[in-house]
Parts: structure tokens; C-alpha cells; sequence
């Protein structure tokens, strides 16, 4: 019988490799990860350490995302603000240009459209969109109370839950 030690280590292995495979599972871990009848409850037990270990870096993962997409929202803020001092600026000293041997700052002309009155726009430039969304829950619902709707039915799940 393994130690738990051992145990451990052999699953910090195991999730390392599949990680670094992309998920993937080679002969080398199927062989480590099969499972017999009479291990299965040490097995399921391990799965389990490996599953929740790699849920909680899923978990600090997107704590770290989301983190960072702050960081550059608040630069992206910051970079448009400097941006719009520059432009008042220039446009208030009537300058077009700045050149320097490390920098140059310009104006660039570009064109955009402005929808003035929507209604008036000839039909031949709109495009109508339309979207269906289905109301699952309701359907579920009319389901479970005896209807019979054409196109759906209940399908039960078996969702391993581990805690």
C-alpha cells in the first residue's frame, strides 16, 4: 500500500503531465490512471483531489483574469484621457504637427457616418434582425406538469458532484 506521501506525489506528477499535455491522456498516464474494481475507491478519491485541485487554480485563474482586465481597462482609461488633453491642446494652440528625432504627433483625417434620423434612411440600407429565444424553463416546466410540447422532452443527467 502506497503512503499517502507517495499517493500525493504520484498525483502532483499526473496532474503536471496532463497539464503540460494539453489534457491529453498518453499510455503513460492511462496506465497510472487505470482504474480496477478493487481500487476504485482509493482511485476515485485521488481523481477527485485532482479534479479539485485543478478547480481551485481555475478558480485563482480567473481571479487573476479578471484582475488583469482591470488593470487594463484602467490603462486603456488613461491612455484615452491623455489622448483627449493632447488633442484639446493642440487644436486649442491650432497645431497639427508635433515632431521631435523620438516622436511625432499628428492628426490622421479619417471619415465616419452619423445617422441623423433613422426613419428617413431608404429601405434599401436597413436590414431587419430578428432573434427567437426559446423559454426553456417554462418548457421544463409545462413538461413536468403533464403537456406535451412537440420538439422537446426531459432528459435525465447523472452529474458527478464532488465536496
Amino acid at each position: 500500500m502506497s503512503t499517502l506521501f507517495q499517493i500525493s506525489e504520484v498525483m502532483n506528477m499526473i496532474t503536471q503531465t496532463l497539464i503540460e499535455n494539453g489534457g491529453e491522456i498518453n499510455e503513460e498516464l492511462e496506465e497510472l490512471l487505470t482504474i480496477t474494481q478493487d481500487k476504485l475507491e482509493n482511485k476515485a478519491v485521488d481523481y477527485a483531489a485532482v479534479i479539485r485541485s485543478l478547480g481551485y487554480d481555475n478558480q485563482i485563474i480567473d481571479q487573476e483574469i479578471k484582475r488583469l482586465q482591470n488593470i487594463k481597462r484602467v490603462r486603456e482609461n488613461s491612455i484615452n484621457n491623455l489622448k483627449q488633453r493632447l488633442t484639446d491642446a493642440m487644436e486649442q494652440f491650432e497645431i497639427d504637427e508635433i515632431a521631435t528625432p523620438t516622436t511625432k504627433i499628428n492628426f490622421r483625417p479619417s471619415t465616419s457616418l452619423s445617422i441623423i434620423d433613422e426613419k428617413a434612411i431608404p429601405a434599401e440600407y436597413k436590414t431587419v434582425v430578428t432573434n427567437v429565444k426559446i423559454d426553456k424553463n417554462q418548457i421544463k416546466k409545462d413538461i413536468k406538469s403533464g403537456k406535451e410540447i412537440e420538439g422537446a422532452e426531459i432528459v435525465e443527467n447523472r452529474n458527478i458532484q464532488i465536496k
